[in-house]
């Protein structure tokens, strides 16, 4: 295909689409950063379509309090118009997901494949229950005796199967 009938078919394809309100595609990036993610729509890749709606143009970052999804790459969304007939995109539905995220100032609960994560500030679910077990793995009972170590090396390990950082 030359490159005149590759022009003619994204054209065709845009005009074609421009009286649709909502289309299938597939998702080929997320950025989950930007809260945005490239869909294929046809044989158009549309960027920046919007995961998170509450989103200024104007501003580098959206803000960062809600809930939100993130896509599975290559699974099946519904991408519907923001406006109406204007450009801006966004996922209305998912098929599949990665992971679901809930902000609310400096608190972040997500949960995904990789397990849940919980943060506030600068401080995690993980971090503090890996430095609980560290500290008692330090103290000793009456007697001098130091506690069972290898116990709380399972519960750190244990503690990585459903708890991300």
């Amino acid at each position: 295909m030359n490159e005149t009938d590759k022009l003619r078919q994204i054209l065709a394809g845009r005009f074609a689409d421009a009286g649709m309100n909502s289309f299938y595609g597939t998702v080929v990036d997320v950025n989950e950063e930007e809260r945005t993610c490239d869909v294929k729509i046809g044989n158009i890749t549309r960027g920046n379509v919007l995961l998170y709606l509450i989103h200024d143009p104007e501003k580098k970052q959206p803000p960062k309090k809600g809930w939100w999804f993130v896509p599975k790459k290559d699974s099946l969304v519904l991408v519907s118009r923001v406006d109406g007939a204007g450009t801006r995109l966004r996922v209305s539905m998912f098929s599949e997901i990665d992971k679901v995220i809930c902000t609310s100032e400096d608190t972040e609960f997500s949960v995904g494949k990789d397990g849940y994560k919980l943060n506030r500030g600068q401080s995690g679910l993980l971090k503090t229950l890996t430095d609980l077990c560290a500290a008692l793995e330090r103290m000793t009972i009456a007697g001098g005796k130091p506690v069972n170590v290898a116990e709380f090396t399972l519960i750190k390990q244990e503690l990585k199967n459903y708890l991300e950082s």
